[in-house]
């Protein structure tokens, strides 16, 4: 007969389950302990591209008195990552050199680490940038060395990690710097401050009075016309920025609508947009043919409204409207504030594509897809004859490619709330609703938009940048003009007169705070500056979108033909002749600027009337581009009058005037 031991006590079992249990407790408590899991002063931030550095072994400081501060006291160098959770080269130094022990042990024994986020931040990249796309041309980070006082010392794209031949990896060419600073400290710092001398003599010479008129504006457009091509996504030798600025300026001269047509319709089929989601990806070194795969809102919205004051007769376009604003509301918007978060991250650890949004040819095959380059793997783009497809059948195409991304993992949302970056996709939204005469869109603007008025106006018109107490939030221009951006273009698509008094409101407020003799807005009050390379800049350059003084200008003529009050068209013409000369040296980057020049001087209708909102709105609000100032010493006849190359005739009719201004476009 088999025998048996004893069978196992159920106590003994159940304090063996007690004992693992405490164990796996007190292992988990220990483990906020271990160097990677211990926060940094990044954790509790606000930016997104802080808090994914939170538990990193680097001693982070945010853009902060106290980071200076501390680098005098330890008389070191400073070593500043400026960049975006958007930028592919942003998480690549995140992902990889700052969990290199050799790497990290650099930062640690040599320099002050700060890193700053551009979109909690953007007067802190504009003051980098001096009027220069730098940013954009370099796919959004700038990496710079500063002495303790702030002096810069050198900035420099994205490098290797590690190269000892030129161009220096990262790690060799901070090596150098540490080397230079040890070495000679008071030749590092005169250096610096000679090169911020340099740079302060430039921004005096920059602003020269020029010329305004409308055949500048015409000129600098044939230029970029002359030299563009649609296949390559070029101007001449350079990558076009893929911002709605160009576009818009193509599109409201006589010689080059089609051009406009032409560019955005080129847009919507190609690599650039996200053929199965909606929203534009964001510009890369390789241009708009192979961009990067992050995404923000506010681009998001201006190219919805770009392909919906395009779309009449063309369906695909008024598609990717649609398509974009419902990515936009289904996909970004932060359903407990009601506002839009900034963007959504790229996952591209690697320079050859995205884990999410690249598919293969057979994954596409039998759909109206292909991949752009004859490539076997990338991003789907729609074959050129497509340009006429109705939207539903585009739509059905889509729904067939969606199951693939069901199990995909999506990239990062970062889920800051900004003010500009919102009044922006706000701004955006209401000129789409209006272009594709959807209510439910406009409705969706005017909501965003109370919330934002509320959440972050206060009562003399003085706008924050983020929610109070959580982020850097006072003193940028950018949040100011974008506002008052918002509330005009919410007011073309409702008509609320409450939103014009805010306007008026919050444009005199920027002018107190921000506004130069010369007309132009600096981007930061001068009390929010921390170190010394942050120099007063006058922003004409475009980034990834509009710069702050082009929108500064619409906003003044917009503002001037809707009150009668011609003070804002004196302000509008002195900044534009004080930027002419600079931005049209900035080529396809001065877009903004002369899209503002162009509409200061092309033919307009003046609305003649005791009280001219009444007969602006009659003009249904979208034509608000083509109104202009009336000049109190005058006395008309009530009705509507045109105005081109200086001569006035009218009154007419509203039914004469929309005629007029039909054909004006169809010339």
């Amino acid at each position: 007969m088999r025998t048996h031991g004893p069978r196992p006590s159920y106590q003994v079992v159940s304090t063996l389950l007690l004992v693992l249990a405490v164990l796996g407790v007190g292992f988990k408590f220990l483990s906020r302990y271990l160097p990677e899991v211990q926060e940094n002063r990044a954790a509790t931030e606000y930016s997104t591209l802080l808090r994914v550095v939170g538990r990193q072994q680097i001693n982070w400081y945010p853009y902060s008195q106290e980071a200076f501060d501390k680098a005098k006291e330890l008389d070191r160098l400073v070593y500043m990552e400026v960049g975006s959770i958007l930028s592919r080269y942003s998480n690549i130094v995140a992902d990889r050199f700052y969990k290199n022990e050799e790497f990290r042990s650099l930062l640690r024994s040599h320099f002050i680490t700060i890193r700053v986020d551009t979109a909690e931040l953007p007067a802190v990249a504009l003051a980098l940038a001096m009027n220069t796309p730098i940013f954009v041309e370099s796919d959004g980070v700038l990496f710079v060395v500063l002495t303790p006082e702030g002096y810069p010392v050198e900035a420099t794209r994205y490098r290797q990690l590690t190269s000892p031949r030129e161009p220096l990896g990262m790690y060799e060419w901070l090596s150098a710097h540490a080397r230079s600073w040890v070495s000679d400290k008071e030749a590092v710092r005169a250096v610096a401050k000679s090169r911020i001398a340099d740079q302060r003599r430039a921004l005096q010479e920059q602003f020269q009075v020029g010329t305004v008129s409308q055949d500048l504006a015409e000129s600098y457009t044939m230029q970029i016309l002359t030299a563009f091509d649609v296949g390559s996504g070029r101007v001449g030798e350079k990558n076009a920025p893929l911002n709605a600025a160009l576009p818009w300026l193509l599109s409201v001269q006589k010689q080059s609508a089609s051009a406009g047509s032409n560019w955005v319709a080129a847009i919507r089929r190609g690599p650039a947009y996200d053929q199965i989601h909606g929203g534009v990806f964001d510009d890369s070194q390789s241009g708009w043919w192979n961009p990067s795969y992050a995404k923000r809102s506010s681009r998001a919205a201006e190219f919805a409204a770009l392909f919906a004051a395009h779309s009449r007769g063309d369906d695909l376009l008024r598609q990717a409207s649609l398509q974009t604003v419902e990515w936009l509301q289904s996909s970004m918007l932060n359903l407990q504030q009601n506002l839009f978060a900034f963007g959504l991250s790229t996952d591209e650890l690697v320079l050859d594509g995205s884990k999410y949004y690249d598919l293969s040819a057979s994954e596409i095959e039998g759909t109206v897809f292909r991949i752009a380059g004859a490539k076997s793997m990338g991003r789907p783009s729609l074959p050129e004859s497509t340009s006429a497809t109705d939207r539903s059948a585009i739509s059905r195409e889509v729904n067939k490619v969606l199951p693939l991304f069901e199990r995909r993992s999506v990239p990062m949302i970062d889920d800051g709330i900004y003010t500009d970056e919102n009044a922006r996709t706000i701004a955006g939204l209401a000129i789409a609703g209006i272009f594709l005469d959807e209510p439910d869109v406009t409705t969706a603007a005017a909501v965003r938009l109370s919330r934002l008025l509320s959440d972050r106006v206060r009562g003399l018109g003085d706008v924050e940048h983020a929610p109070a107490g959580r982020a850097k939030t006072t003193g940028f221009a950018g949040d100011y003009v974008w506002i008052v951006r918002a509330l005009i273009d919410v007011y073309r698509a409702t008509a609320d007169t409450a939103l014009l008094d805010m306007a008026v409101r919050v444009t005199t407020r920027t002018k107190e705070l921000f506004m130069d003799d010369d007309g132009l807005l600096f981007a930061r009050l001068g009390s929010e500056r921390i170190a010394a390379f942050e120099l007063p800049i006058k922003p004409i350059c475009d980034d990834y979108n509009d710069s702050i003084n082009s929108v500064w200008i619409r906003n003044l003529q917009d503002l001037a033909a809707l009150t009668g009050n011609r003070e804002y068209l004196s302000m509008a013409f002195s900044a534009l002749q004080s930027s002419s000369i600079v931005a049209t040296r900035l080529g396809v980057y001065g877009a903004g600027m002369m899209r503002a020049m162009f509409e200061h001087s092309r033919a307009a209708i003046l609305v003649s009337a005791p009280d001219p909102l009444p007969f602006s709105m009659a003009l249904q609000r979208r034509h608000i581009g083509h109104l202009a100032a009336p000049n109190p010493e005058e006395s008309d006849e009530i009705g509507y009058y045109w105005i081109e190359a200086g001569s006035k005739s009218g009154p007419f009719t509203l039914a004469e005037i929309e005629s007029r201004l039909a054909n004006s476009r169809a010339q």
